[in-house]
C-alpha cells in the first residue's frame, strides 16, 4: 500500500512538473485561444457601447475630453483587453495625441517584442504614418500567433490602399479573417469593396444566415452591408427579386422597432432607398437626426444658419466681418485649441472667402 502511494505521488509530481513547464513555455498571448478572440467579452462590449457619442451640445473639445476620460476608466478596469486598447488608439486621432499613442505602444512593444497583441496595437498606431512598418508588425503578429485574427483585417485595409494595393493579399487576408471569425460582423463590410462576385455571393449567404438569428443593434447595422453584397453579386436584371427580399427584411426590422438604436434608422434609410420608397427613407433619416443629433446633421446646420444669416455679398463690410468673427468664435472657444464643430468652421471659411473678395482679409 505504501509503495503504491509513493508511486502515485511520484507520478503526480511528474505531471505537475510538465504542467508547469507547459505554462512557462506557453506564449504570452494564450488569451487569444479563448472564445473571445473574435470579439470582446460581453461586459467589455457593453462598456464600449456606452462610450460617449458626440451631439450638438458638445464641442469637439468637450467630446474629446469626455471620450478620453471614459476610455481611461475602461483601461483601468480592463488593462490588458485588446478591444479596449484598440478603441483607445482609434480615439487618438489628433497630431499630438497620435504622437503620444505611438510613443506609448512603441515602448511597450520594445519591452516585449514577442507579444503579438502588442505588435498589433503598435501597428494600429502607425497606420497612416508608417504603414510599411505596420505591415511588418501585423505580419509578425500572425507568425507568432496564427490564431490571433485581427492583424488580417488591418492588412486588408493596407493592401486596399493605392500605395500598397495588392488584390491577392487583400483577398487572402480577408478570407483568413472571415474563416477564423465567421460570426464577427467586422469582416463583411470590406467585401463590398472587392471586385469578386463569387466571393461576395458566398459570404453574403453566410451573412444573411447570421443576421437571421440576431436582433441586436450591431446585426441591424449590418443589413446595409448585406444588401450591398447581394446587389453587387448579381446583374441588374436580377435586382427585382433582391428588392423584394429587402422589402421582407424591412418588415422584420420594423417589427423589431429598435427606435432607441441609431443603427435601426440607418438600415431603414438605406433599405427604403433600395426599394425606391424615398418618402419612408426620408422619414427614417429625419427621425435619426431628431433622436441622435450630431453637430454635422442637417438640423444642427439649419439652426446655426437661421441664427447666423449671411448678410450677402453687397452687405457693408462691418456686417461681414462680424459674422466672420462669430463663426470663428463658435469654432474655437477661448482657451481651447480644438475646433468646436466642423459646420462652424465651414461657415467661417465661407465668410473668410467673402471677406477676401471684399478686401477685408
Amino acid at each position: 500500500m505504501g509503495t503504491q502511494k509513493s508511486s502515485f505521488i511520484g507520478l503526480l509530481k511528474v505531471w505537475l512538473c510538465f504542467s508547469l513547464l507547459w505554462v512557462g513555455l506557453a506564449p504570452g498571448n494564450a488569451w487569444a485561444q479563448s472564445a473571445n478572440v473574435c470579439g470582446p467579452a460581453p461586459a467589455v462590449k457593453a462598456a464600449l457601447d456606452q462610450l460617449p457619442q458626440q451631439t450638438p451640445a458638445l464641442t469637439d473639445w468637450q467630446f474629446h475630453e469626455q471620450s478620453a476620460a471614459a476610455l481611461q476608466a475602461l483601461l483601468r478596469q480592463y488593462p490588458e483587453d485588446v478591444f479596449v486598447q484598440r478603441a483607445y488608439i482609434s480615439s487618438m486621432g489628433g497630431r499630438s495625441d497620435k504622437d503620444k499613442v505611438i510613443a506609448e505602444y512603441k515602448a511597450r512593444y520594445e519591452r516585449n517584442p514577442d507579444n503579438p497583441q502588442l505588435a498589433y496595437l503598435y501597428g494600429l498606431g502607425l497606420l497612416g504614418r508608417q504603414s510599411a512598418e505596420a505591415i511588418k508588425l501585423f505580419s509578425g503578429a500572425l507568425q507568432k500567433d496564427p490564431n490571433f485574427p485581427w492583424p488580417h483585417l488591418q492588412l486588408v485595409t493596407i493592401y486596399s490602399s493605392p500605395v500598397f494595393l495588392d488584390k491577392e493579399q487583400r483577398v487572402a487576408h480577408l478570407k483568413a479573417f472571415l474563416d477564423a471569425c465567421p460570426t464577427s460582423l467586422d469582416g463583411y463590410e470590406p467585401l463590398t469593396r472587392i471586385d469578386d462576385k463569387d466571393l461576395q455571393l458566398a459570404y453574403a449567404a453566410k451573412l444573411r444566415n447570421l443576421l437571421a438569428s440576431r436582433s441586436d443593434a450591431d446585426a441591424i447595422g449590418a443589413y446595409p452591408t448585406l444588401w450591398s453584397l447581394e446587389f453587387k453579386a448579381h446583374p441588374p436584371s436580377e435586382y427585382d427579386p433582391l428588392r423584394r427580399q429587402v422589402g421582407q427584411d424591412l418588415e422584420r426590422l420594423r417589427q423589431l422597432n429598435h427606435a432607441d438604436k441609431r443603427q435601426w434608422y440607418r438600415a431603414l434609410v438605406d433599405g427604403y432607398k433600395l426599394v425606391n420608397d424615398q418618402k419612408q427613407s426620408d422619414w427614417a433619416e429625419e427621425q435619426e437626426q431628431v433622436r441622435f443629433p450630431t453637430p454635422w446633421s442637417l438640423p444642427a446646420m439649419s439652426k446655426w444658419g437661421k441664427d447666423h444669416h449671411y448678410p450677402g455679398d453687397d452687405a457693408p463690410p462691418d456686417k461681414k466681418r462680424a459674422l466672420l468673427q462669430r463663426s470663428i468664435a463658435a469654432d474655437r472657444p477661448v482657451g481651447q485649441g480644438a475646433p468646436q464643430h466642423y459646420l462652424y468652421l465651414d461657415g467661417a471659411l465661407g465668410c473668410y472667402r467673402a471677406s477676401r473678395r471684399s478686401g477685408l482679409g
